[in-house]
């Protein structure tokens, strides 16, 4: 899922496993929720939508499109099947359809994946950014099915790495005084840790300069097994990773 606008957080999970940090209302859908229907088809993706505005559709529409290319031929997947964006612009509308398709309702979530084809997104003022977050969830299903949360780390880090939302780590308190976090604590419950989304583009960012684009997509085919997909121990990529935070950021080493 994503989060809205200021925090960097993204956390989208396919509605199966969809678990802690949700509550179930007893409401269900309303008169009032927005019904939606295909309005923008574009060559990748299909978008459905009712009171979103078209400019916005079309923002998201041109995000996806850019991001499609470069995404699918970094995870190696080739062309995927039509991808359906369903778009609420109301947000009470959008949590009653999270909880008929989840069975949940994860408050302050702006986007989630719905299936191996489908996300969902409320709209907001980065929600184009948020679509293409969601599409790198899509491409690494269309590697491994049973990749989403599993592991978390991995889940979070190759979307965080794909749709290069970079944070810089030199602004992260925790990085400048030498606590780096380890792959199990980023692999911790989203509401134990969310490091995950500060520091996951530049661990994506390292696996990619000393392994290559092969190594992140063996990772996500072995669901994170680092010794098999890597040939290092899970100790080892985590000193590589601070001699490359080091290396290039100047940060402890």
């Amino acid at each position: 899922m994503r989060l809205p606008a200021p925090t960097s957080a993204a956390l989208a999970v396919i509605c199966l496993a969809c678990g802690s940090g949700a509550t179930s209302p007893s409401s269900g859908p309303t008169a009032s929720d927005e019904q939606l229907t295909s309005r923008l088809t574009t060559t990748h993706f299909r978008i459905l939508a009712d009171r979103a505005a078209p400019a916005t559709l079309q923002a998201i529409a041109d995000s996806l499109e850019a991001a499609y290319p470069r995404m699918t031929a970094d995870l190696g997947t080739g062309d995927l099947p039509v991808v359906t964006a369903s778009v609420w612009q109301d947000q009470a509308s959008f949590y009653n359809a999270m909880r008929q398709n989840t069975g949940q309702v994860f408050t302050g979530a702006t986007g989630y994946v719905t299936g191996p084809q489908g996300i969902a997104l409320l709209v907001n003022s980065v929600v184009a950014g948020g679509a293409s977050h969601e599409f790198a969830h899509v491409v690494s299903i269309a590697v491994n099915r049973t990749i989403p949360n599993n592991p978390r780390w991995l889940w979070e880090t190759v979307a965080l790495y794909e749709n290069r939302d970079f944070v810089d780590p030199t602004t992260l308190s925790f990085i400048q005084a030498g606590r780096y976090p380890t792959i199990a604590a980023l692999d911790s419950d989203y509401n134990v840790s969310r490091q995950v989304y500060q520091v996951g583009y530049v661990l994506g960012e390292f696996i990619v300069a000393r392994w290559g684009q092969d190594g992140l997509v063996r990772l996500i085919r072995l669901n994170g097994d680092i010794p098999g997909a890597l040939g290092v121990a899970t100790a080892e990529l985590e000193s590589g990773w601070r001699a490359f935070l080091h290396e290039k950021y100047g940060l402890p080493g």
